[in-house]
C-alpha cells in the first residue's frame, strides 16, 4: 500500500506525462516519453518505484533503442540504466530529487537526451563516469572538488570517523583551513551512507594501488 505522499507524486506524474501509466498491482510506471518538445524523440520506458525515496526508481527501456551495452550504461545483470553512482545518487535524493516527478524530468528524461546526443555525434553531451572504482573516483572528484586520490580518501576516512570539521583546521587537502577550502564540499560526505563510504573507499584504494 502506498503512503499518500507518494500516491499524490503518481498522481502528479501522470497529469504531466499522461503517455505514462501505474499499475498499483506491480508499482510499476510503463509508457513513453518524449525528450524533446520540438522534434519528437520517443523512449519506451519501465519504471519500478518500489524502493524509492530510499534508492532511485529502477528503469528500463523497454523499446531496445539503447544498446545493452555496459558503456552505454546499461547494468549487465539487469539490463536497467544506470544514472550515477551511489554516493551520488545519495546526495541527490537528499537535496534534489524528492518526488517522482523530479526524477523522471531531472534524472530520467536528461539521462535520454544525453543518449539521444550519443546516437548521433558518438559521445555523451554531459559526460560520463567510467565504470568499476574509476567512476566511483571520478564521483567523489565531483562531490569534492579534487583531483588527487590520496585527498579523496583522507576525506572518506573522517567522514568514517564522524569528523565534525572545526572551521579553522587545516583542510584535508592540505591548501589551507578547510572553511577557506573544502569544507561545504566535506559536508555533502555525512549525506552518504557509513557503508558506502566504506565500499567506496575500498574501491579506490584497490584502484591506486
Amino acid at each position: 500500500m502506498q503512503s499518500k505522499n507518494i500516491q499524490h507524486q503518481i498522481q502528479e506524474l501522470i497529469r504531466r506525462f499522461p503517455t505514462l501509466q501505474y499499475n498499483e498491482e506491480t508499482n510499476v510506471i510503463e509508457g513513453t516519453l518524449n525528450v524533446d518538445d520540438i522534434d519528437e524523440d520517443i523512449y519506451q520506458v519501465k519504471i519500478d518505484i518500489s524502493h524509492f525515496p530510499k534508492y532511485f526508481p529502477q528503469v528500463w527501456e523497454t523499446g531496445e533503442r539503447i544498446p545493452r551495452k555496459p558503456d552505454r550504461h546499461i547494468y549487465a545483470n539487469s539490463n536497467s540504466l544506470c544514472f550515477t553512482t551511489r554516493a551520488k545518487e545519495m546526495i541527490l535524493l537528499r537535496k534534489k530529487v524528492k518526488t517522482i516527478h523530479c526524477f523522471v524530468s531531472e534524472i530520467l528524461i536528461k539521462y535520454l537526451q544525453n543518449n539521444s546526443y550519443y546516437e548521433i555525434n558518438g559521445t555523451y553531451r554531459d559526460g560520463e563516469y567510467d565504470h568499476g572504482g574509476k567512476g566511483v573516483l571520478q564521483g567523489y572528484q565531483d562531490i569534492l572538488g579534487l583531483k588527487k586520490p590520496e585527498h579523496i580518501l583522507e576525506a572518506l576516512d573522517w567522514r568514517m570517523k564522524g569528523k565534525k570539521a572545526t572551521r579553522n583546521e587545516p583542510c584535508f587537502c592540505g591548501n589551507g583551513k578547510i572553511k577557506n577550502c573544502h569544507l561545504s564540499r566535506y559536508k555533502k560526505l555525512f549525506w552518504i551512507s557509513p557503508e558506502t563510504i566504506y565500499e567506496d573507499g575500498i574501491k579506490i584504494i584497490d584502484l591506486i594501488k
